[in-house]
């Protein structure tokens, strides 16, 4: 089987080349210990150690962006650094926009476990639900799938929705318009075989 080489990794690997050529120093030091501490607010342990109820996803949420969570801070560490991180961010949020996500995009959570997600020019509505244990949140009939499931939480005010690879590229073949679109060759070389990964969005209210 011809093998897929990740974007992901190859951009990771390149930008720790591009570290290792970096003079030390404390500033370099200082730089580096700032970034290991905002990356280490995106390990996924870390984010799900908050309690989120039902009464904190309740409301009208915004897209504002694509998102990146490490499954673990071993996944981290092969990465490297926030700037790796950023980088495939940039390019998920490319693909997303491609797929209708945009500034337009909301989603309404109502007390009452229905919903109401505008993205692109779709409208879905439907009941919800979610289980503050396993933080599993389910959408009926949204985003062209029977029961649309990701993984959910807030942290800071904002609902970061994710997903393991292979659930996203599966969501963007239903959103996108045709199987040969370049979005979904191009999401499927990001995504590749690269594991240790939640990708998906955040929403603020």
């Amino acid at each position: 089987m011809k093998k897929i080489y990740s974007l992901a990794s190859a951009c990771a690997m390149a930008l720790m080349l591009q570290a290792c050529g970096t003079s030390a120093g404390s500033a370099t030091d200082n730089s580096q210990t700032v970034a290991t501490t905002s990356v280490l607010g995106n390990v996924l342990t870390s984010l799900l150690s908050n309690l989120t109820t039902n009464t904190d996803i309740t409301g009208t949420w915004t897209y504002s962006g694509p998102k990146i969570v490490f499954e673990s801070e071993n996944i981290l560490s092969q990465l490297g650094s926030t700037v790796a991180s950023s980088k495939m961010e940039s390019m998920l949020s490319n693909q997303l926009s491609k797929i209708g996500f945009s500034s337009k995009s909301k989603l309404t959570l109502n007390s009452d476990k229905t919903y109401t997600f505008t993205v692109g020019s779709r409208d879905y509505a439907g009941t919800y639900t979610y289980d503050t244990n396993s933080h599993q949140f389910t959408l009926t009939g949204a985003l062209g799938l029977t029961n649309y499931t990701c993984t959910a939480a807030v942290k800071n005010g904002e609902l970061y929705m994710l997903h393991d690879a292979d659930n996203l590229l599966s969501l963007a073949t239903k959103l996108s318009s045709s199987s040969k679109n370049t979005t979904l060759s191009t999401l499927s070389t990001l995504l590749g075989s690269y594991s240790g990964l939640k990708l998906g969005w955040t929403m603020k209210k």
